[in-house]
């Protein structure tokens, strides 16, 4: 790789995976026009597995076998998973499997799931692995401030609607006496635990706005909670309590919802459609899900209580405290229980790729592209009876085996195939809500424009919302893999550590025992790939995604891609032909002589996936997820890194704000040239 001009290189970061362009149009046809009027193939082809860097596919039928420690917090074991291999652990107890190895097998599964996404990505197949009802969602921007309202159901016109109303803080921290003139009347935990969601509330409103800021709300200075008196003043307002979450240091008030009462300016009544309910269910269920993965003893519950209540005051059409955006003046949408929250965009996964290309997976044998073609499909079961799926089923015509170690290289030791037991980071699932990585800049993006998202792009006038029109949407193709060194960076070695020192720092949810294979130890494994009735282009096709008909590439397999873990390469040993004896009507093996291998045109396609999966030419720069900079801190460079790792959203925050940097393409990854397109760290303060 040439070296980094423009970019000082240790501010410089390459993005663990990049994207293979999508060709214009996804060419199906029925399963028959494929192989009509042509000879067919079929045989075997005998492959090896060589590692170029530790990897590791877990064996699931034991998940706390390696380690029997606890998390101090929540008193679960750690996850802790050994290789695979043949051998049944669901027995085992917690560390059982700490000082007992197994023969590493590398599961046939495993090694076709990373052919066929090769093959998909070279010969323009379908995007068959991908969820087509996974809600596509995203946190909202700091600068995309929601508004408050009151959602609530019209008997009359059998619709719900949002009422916007005004929001005043109520103070939960400061309980010194001098502390309510600025941060009003203070509210007991005892008191505020006592109340529920919604909970009609009686209040004065401070003077000034809090600290005397004109952009924030005011405070409340008094408040009760009961039966309005007749002596009441008018000072006093109705309002209703909004309980959020924790945010650490900074939250120091919740809200109180209230429609001024001598208020001159109208409040609106905003329009809700189904979808949007939809979406607002679907963003409750988000925070539930992300909760399960936050650090033991954090105090959020992934606003458990507000969606147990929510859901049943949909259910029963009562009103529910909500923030929510303004959409063509009279329009509300993504309803959330805070101002800044995930949003679920309306936007769907297979109507995008619908729209791009037709590269949704296929559903039908009738209409299959060539890697369904070849490797099969079940179609999804989304309306679809048993009977049906059945029919439209479609089989594979290759069969990979399990890949084992030669029996005249095993080692004398099992302990020797493996580097250690070892903890990594969980990995998380993909995040294709960050639309600066996942999509292309829509066509009608200004210059100016502070942001995009699947839904609408935000222009810096006004900050006016417009939407995104189908066909300015890019998808930016098939997800791979950079190939690193970076796992030699994972040395948190599994045993070893003070018992009291892992309890008070384990997190049970963000970390994963694991086993690797020693790459440097670990002879070749082998298997075999059987093809049934492949046409010699079919044939070709799946020999190079195999092996790219180039040894400087490899593949990557099983956990840990992102950090480095996972790298092999396949060898194709020999090509077996099946063939018939046209005078005893016998069936014999015959190898294909090495001439019979053809060259293949390499498409724009090809040529990207042998740019990232190519071993002896994998990038010199840093590979990392997107890094910040500490413009102002004391703290040495790893804690800084530290900082890093959980806060690399902060990156795509500042992003958005100043360079707005959208992620290479693989081909400006690798080029000098292009060093004004390269990520870098940003600072912050």
């Amino acid at each position: 790789m040439k070296s980094n001009q423009g970019v000082a290189p240790e501010e410089r970061f390459i993005n663990p995976y990049n994207f293979v362009p999508l060709e214009a149009q996804c060419e199906r046809q029925p399963i028959n026009a494929y192989k009509e009027g042509k000879e067919l193939y079929s045989g075997y082809i005998d492959c090896s597995i060589h590692l170029k860097t530790p990897i590791f596919i877990p064996n699931s039928s034991g998940e706390c076998v390696l380690s029997n420690m606890k998390s101090k917090n929540d008193d679960k074991y750690e996850k802790s998973y050994d290789f695979f291999s043949y051998d049944d652990l669901s027995h085992c107890k917690p560390g059982d499997r700490k000082e007992v190895y197994s023969v590493p097998v590398i599961p046939g599964s495993e090694i076709r799931g990373v052919v066929r996404s090769v093959f998909e990505a070279a010969f323009n197949g379908c995007l068959s692995t991908i969820d087509t009802g996974r809600v596509l969602h995203r946190r909202s921007a700091a600068n995309d401030v929601k508004k408050p309202g009151i959602l609530r159901y019209d008997t009359n016109q059998k619709k719900w609607f949002v009422y916007s109303c005004d929001r005043i803080m109520l103070n939960r921290r400061f309980d010194k006496l001098g502390d309510k003139h600025k941060h009003g009347k203070f509210m007991s935990n005892e008191e505020y635990n006592g109340y529920d969601e919604g909970q009609k509330i009686y209040f004065k409103k401070s003077d000034n706005k809090y600290d005397n800021k004109y952009y924030m709300p005011y405070v409340v200075d008094d408040f009760f909670v009961g039966e309005p008196t007749q002596d009441m003043d008018n000072l006093w307002q109705e309002g209703y309590l909004h309980k959020g979450e924790p945010f650490g240091t900074k939250k120091h008030h919740e809200s109180v919802f209230y429609f001024e009462k001598e208020s001159h300016r109208k409040y609106n009544k905003l329009t809700v459609d189904e979808k949007t309910i939809y979406n607002f269910e679907a963003v409750l269920n988000l925070y539930e899900e992300n909760n399960n993965e936050k650090k033991e003893g954090s105090p959020h519950t992934g606003y458990a209580a507000y969606k147990k209540q929510t859901l049943s005051k949909i259910k029963n059409k009562e009103d529910i405290l909500v923030f929510y955006s303004a959409a063509n003046g009279n329009q509300a949408q993504y309803l959330s229980p805070s101002m800044i929250s995930q949003q679920v965009y309306y936007a769907k996964i297979k109507e995008m790729l619908t729209k791009n290309g037709g590269y949704e997976p296929c559903e039908d044998r009738h209409c299959v592209c060539p890697a369904c073609a070849l490797f099969g499909m079940i179609p999804p079961d989304e309306q679809n009876t048993r009977s049906r799926t059945a029919r439209q089923a479609l089989g594979s015509r290759v069969r990979f085996t399990d890949a084992t170690l030669l029996e005249s290289s095993l080692l004398k030791e099992r302990k020797d195939y493996y580097r250690g037991d070892i903890r990594l980071p969980a990995m998380g699932e993909p995040k294709p809500g960050a639309v600066e990585f996942y999509t292309k800049k829509p066509s009608d993006y200004q210059e100016g424009a502070l942001f995009w998202t699947y839904d609408y792009l935000v222009k810096k006038e006004g900050k006016t919302r417009t939407p995104i029109k189908d066909s300015a949407f890019g998808i930016r193709g098939r997800k791979f893999y950079w190939h690193s060194e970076n796992w030699k960076q994972h040395k948190d070695k599994l045993h070893g550590k003070s018992t009291e020192f892992l309890k008070e720092n384990i997190n049970t949810n963000m970390t994963v025992g694991v086993r690797p294979l020693n790459h440097e130890k670990c002879p070749a494994f082998q298997f075999k790939v059987y093809y049934e009735h492949l046409t010699w282009d079919e044939l070709n096709q799946l020999k190079w995604s195999l092996d790219f008909n180039d040894s400087a590439c490899s593949h990557k397999i099983g956990r840990g891609k992102p950090l480095g873990f996972g790298s092999i390469q396949l060898k194709i040993e020999q090509v077996m032909q099946r063939t018939i004896d046209l005078q005893t009507g016998e069936w014999f093996m015959k190898q294909f002589p090495d001439t019979c291998r053809e060259e293949l045109p390499e498409s724009d396609a090809m040529k990207d996936l042998k740019l990232i999966t190519g071993w002896e030419s994998k990038p010199t720069a840093t590979i990392s997820y997107p890094q910040i900079r500490l413009e102002r801190t004391t703290e040495p460079r790893e804690q800084q890194n530290n900082v890093n790792e959980e806060a690399s959203h902060r990156w795509f925050t500042e992003n958005a704000k100043h360079d707005k940097k959208v992620l290479p393409t693989i081909q400006e990854e690798m080029s000098a040239n292009e060093a004004s397109n390269w990520l870098k760290k940003i600072k912050v303060k």
